[in-house]
């Protein structure tokens, strides 16, 4: 008895407000309100869908019409505000329909009204803090496959079982440079789909998600999952001429020196031994103002899609320049207006010595049996405190290592039945310079490799400089591994675009998935 009173005295402001102001009525249409709330609500979280809002006069074709609802929140018999909004339907609406936010625990009463109809919704505010739980969160694919065919719709859902707590979930697609291809909020675990779209041959992209909000006190730590997806583009006739392509993103007020310069690279590297890519900045007499970035595109026939950082000089004046590219016997060039410091501004200038990027210039095996356990090697160039990582399938190894221009990298994994993947990362002070994949290659492999390789055509006469190339190539063990691009990070850190055979993706995935 003591609600319905309430209920009454909370509806009087509506009638009020209707009588009041032509401005401030209630839609006179023939429309049903109603609540959307459920009688356990939490405190801090946002609620957007409160009613559900019906046009009772709707016919097929009808034309949308704009409704108003007025609508109040009461505690403890104490009226806390007055709102309305107006929403455009044609038969039904519930996004859109009011916004709750309650801060303080303890017992509610929201009530709303439209020409026509009225309704009233009693609940409880509760901490979410103080509710327990143990909830999961999982991805699911609704066709797992070994690769997906390019264009081919995936569809997945973010398994979450929150009972009635609200949540949201942040899930995104990345290729394995990080570059971010798709990034959604949900507050649902409807099944979600991605369709995605390469150039080249394979592509490899992870999907990931993670909670981001959840109304209770969650004590477990599973909150994110991961899945890897391999995607078959079409298979392509190798072009034999490399190119190379500069976009720049220019700053909104324009370059300055001691800015850096993002030159996005996208190169194709064709039949040519050269794997040095620079980029730089020169002046109009074409001298150097700017560090040099650095990027390694050791695989014919591939796509690289790289972001180099250049870091311009201190200096005095302002003027043309330009961003010169240059490698694989091509390069090209694109202009930029650069503002200099004032003479009174201006600083001493700063040169610091430039740092050799830790880099790994070959990594194989001489294993060519079976066994229970082989020899790894590597050889890895550079200076300073460098961290080696090794992850396998049944190995993990992490060695921290005093680098002074090279060091010859030696160590023993075990082996399984079928295919081996192993995957050596060297970070410089923490920051990841490089990662190089090695597959050891079984009869069962050598079978997807003939399907997966491109035929490699005749060189041309090798120069002198790519004769001593070879001859050093000869002198090294000979080995089964495939291998990335190394990049020269000497700012930022550029993940490795490694074209992956349809087999050695999927176990990559199995190795960053584990780990």
């Amino acid at each position: 008895m003591r609600y319905a009173f309430l209920i009454l005295i909370l509806l009087i402001p509506f009638v009020a407000a209707e009588n009041n102001s032509q401005n401030n009525s209630i839609s006179r249409v023939n429309c049903s309100l109603a609540s959307l709330l459920s009688e356990r609500l939490y405190t801090g979280v946002t609620y957007e869908k409160l009613f559900k809002v019906k046009n009772e006069q709707y016919t097929k074709g009808m034309d949308a019409i704009d409704v108003t609802v007025a609508y109040n929140l009461s505690r403890n018999d104490t009226l806390l505000w007055n709102r309305s909004f107006t929403v455009a339907i044609k038969s039904w609406k519930t996004a859109g329909t009011g916004e709750l936010r309650v801060n303080e625990t303890g017992n509610y009463t929201l009530c709303g009204r439209v020409s026509g109809d009225s309704v009233c919704q009693v609940f409880i505010a509760i901490d979410p803090a103080l509710e327990p739980c143990n909830i999961t969160l999982s991805l699911e694919l609704k066709e797992p496959k070994l690769y997906y065919e390019n264009g081919e719709t995936i569809k997945f859902w973010n398994r979450l079982d929150a009972g009635d707590s609200p949540f949201s979930i942040r899930y995104w697609i990345e290729d394995l440079d990080g570059e971010l291809q798709k990034l959604t909020l949900t507050e649902n675990t409807n099944q979600k789909r991605w369709t995605p779209h390469t150039n080249k041959e394979f592509d490899v992209f992870l999907l990931k998600n993670e909670i981001e909000l959840l109304a209770c006190n969650n004590t477990n730590n599973k909150t994110s999952d991961e899945r890897l997806i391999v995607v078959k583009g079409e298979k392509r006739e190798p072009v034999y001429e490399s190119n190379i392509e500069i976009k720049l993103s220019e700053p909104k007020n324009g370059y300055e020196f001691g800015d850096e310069v993002k030159a996005r690279i996208i190169l194709y590297k064709g039949n040519t031994s050269k794997y040095s890519v620079k980029a730089f900045v020169e002046d109009v007499h074409g001298k150097k103002v700017s560090s040099t970035a650095t990027m390694y595109a050791k695989k014919k026939y591939t796509d690289y899609d790289v972001t180099l950082p250049i870091l311009l000089d201190e200096r005095e004046g302002s003027g043309k320049h330009t961003v010169v590219i240059e490698g694989l016997g091509i390069s090209a060039s694109e202009k930029i207006w650069v503002k200099g410091k004032e003479s009174e501004e201006h600083q001493e200038q700063i040169v610091e010595e430039e740092k050799e990027t830790v880099i790994i210039t070959s990594f194989y095996t001489r294993n060519t049996k079976p066994k229970d356990e082989i020899n790894l090697y590597a050889n890895i160039k550079g200076n300073g405190n460098v961290e080696v990582e090794l992850v396998g399938l049944l190995d993990y190894q992490e060695n921290k290592i005093e680098l002074e221009n090279s060091y010859k990298y030696k160590t023993a994994v075990s082996m399984q039945e079928g295919p081996n993947v192993f995957l050596l990362k060297v970070k410089d002070d923490d920051v990841l310079t490089q990662q190089v994949l090695l597959l050891e290659m079984t009869d069962e492999i050598r079978k997807v490799e003939k399907f997966t390789h491109q035929p490699t055509p005749q060189p041309p006469t090798p120069t002198t400089e790519e004769k001593e190339e070879e001859i050093e190539k000869e002198q090294r063990p000979d080995s089964n591994f495939i291998t990335g691009a190394a990049y020269d990070a000497d700012t930022t850190t550029v993940a490795v675009p490694v074209l992956l055979g349809i087999m050695g993706a999927l176990l990559l995935g199995l190795i960053l998935h584990k780990r």
